[in-house]
């Protein structure tokens, strides 16, 4: 089976099942990891996992794996193309460190998947507003704002 693996942003909460992924242990699987939210100028989506699967924090690097794993950095904003006939579209995310939002289209069908954006109060994120347009079906989550709540 060949599973490809598209990170928003690589803050611990997100990132910190990678390593009890079951498909990663299954010799002949292809898993390609993706992340437009850090870079060769700043980090690579392989250094992070391996900075995160380091003694003594993990017992295990991320060699282990049986699979053929593969490390993907874009630029958020990217197109990508997966799969044949898969066209995913990407765009930044207002978040601390970076984040990505995508939009899957296959099949004349799309989806959009945010997570973690974070709004300023009283401006619309046009970057969000141009990914989700006219799609079928978004999953959004945003959590915060750049203010502080106060009562």
């Amino acid at each position: 089976m060949d599973t490809d693996v598209f990170l928003t942003h690589s803050h611990f909460d997100h990132i910190c099942g990678v390593p009890f992924f079951v498909l990663l242990f299954i010799s002949g699987d292809q898993i390609p990891i993706w992340a437009g939210h850090l870079g060769p100028a700043k980090l690579t989506v392989k250094k992070v996992l391996e900075d995160m699967m380091v003694t003594p924090l993990f017992p295990i690097a991320p060699e282990i794996s049986a699979a053929d794993v593969s490390y993907n950095d874009f630029k958020a904003g990217d197109t990508l193309t997966p799969r044949p006939g898969v066209a995913l579209r990407t765009t930044e995310l207002n978040h601390p460190d970076n984040a990505t939002g995508y939009r899957i289209e296959f099949d004349g069908k799309s989806i959009c998947y945010l997570t973690d954006t974070q709004h300023v109060i009283d401006q619309t994120d046009q970057k969000i507003l141009d990914l989700v347009e006219g799609t079928d079906l978004t999953i959004y989550d945003s959590t915060y704002t750049d203010k502080e709540f106060s009562a």
